[in-house]
């Protein structure tokens, strides 16, 4: 199950306080696959620097 690491990390840190929000792209999403879908949303999750 590719998502199996993101879901640990997301379990380690919610046991320190800190919320993430996890998304799933499903079965067939890999490593690097997966960039291409997330990195405009990782992108938006840091404050500008305007």
């Amino acid at each position: 199950m590719p998502i199996a690491n993101t879901l640990g990390c997301a379990r380690q840190l919610a046991q320190r306080g800190v919320r993430v929000e996890v998304v799933d792209h499903g079965p067939d999403a890999d490593h690097f696959g997966v960039v291409q879908h997330s990195v405009l949303d990782v992108a938006r999750a840091f404050p500008s620097a305007g």
